[in-house]
């Protein structure tokens, strides 16, 4: 989580390498996983690399909220494109999930004004 949040990507390959993987999708104390940490921050890079590994994206916070809920409320349309898109469909952000509040990606993305990442969402 640490290396994810702070885009350590040396860091995070040297773990990932070792035997047994270490767990992707463990949850801290605010139910938020590498992958959460690394939209949170803006690190591109190393929410790249978990989805990679195959992280789950569909793993909620707290309060019900995603990542692909969380990357269009920084206006970070390249993570949201991370998430959206690529790979198996079950290895991609579910846009349709909501949090506690019913609101979904496309909501935060329309409520935070980021004409990119509504553009990504909507393509998606």
């Amino acid at each position: 989580m640490q290396a994810a949040q702070t885009g350590k990507l040396d860091a995070m390959k040297l773990l990932l390498s070792q035997k047994p993987k270490p767990e992707l999708d463990l949850q801290d104390t605010e139910q938020r996983t590498a992958m959460w940490y690394a939209v949170e921050n803006k690190n591109s890079d190393a929410l790249a690399l978990l989805k990679k590994e195959k992280a789950d994206p569909n793993i909620p916070a707290r309060f019900g909220r995603y990542p692909i809920m969380e990357a269009p409320q920084r206006g970070d349309a390249k993570s949201v494109k991370i998430l959206a898109s690529g790979g198996r469909a079950k290895e991609n952000s579910d846009l349709s999930k909501s949090d506690v509040n019913d609101r979904t990606a496309l909501m935060e993305a329309a409520k935070f004004g980021n004409a990119e990442t509504v553009k990504v969402l909507l393509d998606e």
